[in-house]
């Protein structure tokens, strides 16, 4: 075999061959451009092999998964600039991935080890254009999910699942052209524990929405009853100090760093300096069917939640009586029948309530329940529909008080307590 000079591919996966020198013989092959060992049982440790590889400048393609090597991965890329799709899937490595690993042009899959550590912060986006798999699954990196992983043009699949990223509070993929299903690992693992902004808006996400993915959001559900202060995310905070009896609050250059831009109370809104007390969820303008998470109402902290314009079926939750402090609660352009849960009338906070274009046809419940949706003023850019017109309105005045529950199924009387409306 190695005297075979010109050949450019070698294929031996799922071999069952003993060759203690495979390296050395591989090695030789300048010319071969892939090479598939899946499932080669290799037995080396600090692997040898891939040290012997990285003399095969013209490679292009390389898979050693489900190999059973043993060690951290070695620097290869300063010869391997070719490299554009490598697989090392279940091949027993550890350590932190080596920088060059972030140089692979279109499929990189380390899936399956035992890889520790964090992402890099900053990457060259130039060499990841191409980029179009990124496979992490089932490993043991943590910290926090570095921006650029999401500004790849063409990246297709992005698979962290089975990993500790524990410290992610902001995920927005909106935006896209993100489709499918959304799944959810079945290790006992909850993913995200801390996780308060979730934005999957304006996607091609379809399906039944996985509730056991909700059920990992626990910093939606508990609040931390030992910090009264106001934070936002991304402020230093130093306790390590005291002065004159109180604790010194150290910040950088600046105490806020992040800034974001979400849709709440049908608003568009840039957001700079996020406090930790929004908690948000917006699933709007997607494709997820089925009736809506139950465990919903188990994000009591949640503020915001935008599910409209889906296909989501049945009734409206009762749990949702749970949002104790929930400000606006957007499930319009749905599939949704029944009736407006009686429940929801403990719903003090809630400034905006839309179920419009759904198929409810029952009763709406009657008491302070509808009064205390219009509790606020709206500020900013919203379109509406009144005297017959469709408007934009660019600024709203504190003395327009409005109430749409058009096209739906709603029977029965009018509430008399719309008469208790009376600025509307």
């Amino acid at each position: 075999m190695a005297q075979l000079s010109q050949l450019r591919s070698v294929d031996l996966s799922d071999a069952s061959i003993l060759m203690p020198n495979l390296g050395e013989i591989i090695a030789n092959l300048t010319k071969v451009k892939e090479v598939n060992l899946y499932g080669v049982a290799i037995n080396s440790t600090i692997p040898q092999l891939l040290t012997n590889l990285s003399s095969l400048t013209p490679l292009e393609v390389l898979d050693l998964s489900y190999c059973s090597f043993s060690g951290r991965l070695p620097d290869l890329l300063p010869h391997l600039e070719s490299l554009r799709d490598f697989s090392i899937r279940y091949g027993n490595f550890h350590g932190m991935i080596p920088s060059w690993v972030w140089n692979i042009t279109e499929v990189m899959d380390l899936g399956g080890n035992n890889f520790n550590g964090e992402l890099p912060s900053t990457v060259n986006i130039g060499s990841l254009s191409t980029l179009t798999a990124i496979y992490l699954d089932s490993n043991l990196l943590s910290g926090m999910l570095s921006s650029w992983l999401f500004n790849l043009p063409l990246l297709q699949v992005l698979y962290l699942q089975g990993n500790q990223f524990s410290r992610l509070l902001i995920l927005i993929l909106r935006s896209n052209n993100f489709h499918g299903r959304l799944r959810t690992s079945q290790e006992k693992q909850q993913p995200f524990p801390k996780l308060q902004i979730l934005d999957l808006s304006d996607n091609s996400f379809g399906g039944v929405f996985p509730s056991r993915l909700l059920k990992g959001f626990k910093a939606m559900m508990e609040d931390d009853e030992n910090d009264d202060a106001m934070r936002y995310i991304g402020e230093y905070v130093d306790y390590s100090t005291e002065a004159h009896g109180t604790k010194e609050i150290i910040h950088g250059e600046t105490s806020i760093w992040y800034s974001i831009a979400l849709t709440f109370k049908s608003i568009d809104q840039e957001i700079n300096g996020i406090s930790t007390t929004l908690v948000a969820i917006d699933l709007s303008s997607n494709r997820f069917r089925g009736a809506i998470p139950k465990s919903i109402g188990e994000l009591v902290l949640v503020r915001f939640l935008n599910l409209s314009h889906n296909n989501f079926t049945g009734s409206i939750p009762p749990s949702f009586e749970n949002l104790n402090v929930i400000e606006s609660l957007d499930l319009s352009s749905n599939q949704l029948t029944g009736q407006i849960p009686r429940e929801l009338v403990n719903l003090h906070f809630l400034e905006i309530f839309s179920v419009a274009n759904n198929k409810l046809n029952e009763a709406i419940p009657h008491g302070e329940y509808i009064s205390g949706y219009l509790d606020a003023s709206i500020q900013n850019l919203i379109a509406f529909t009144f005297k017959g017109i469709d408007h934009k309105l660019n600024e709203v005045s504190t003395t327009l008080a409005a109430i749409n529950l058009s096209d739906n199924r709603f029977r029965g009387a009018i509430p008399k307590s719309i008469e208790e409306l009376v600025l509307v």
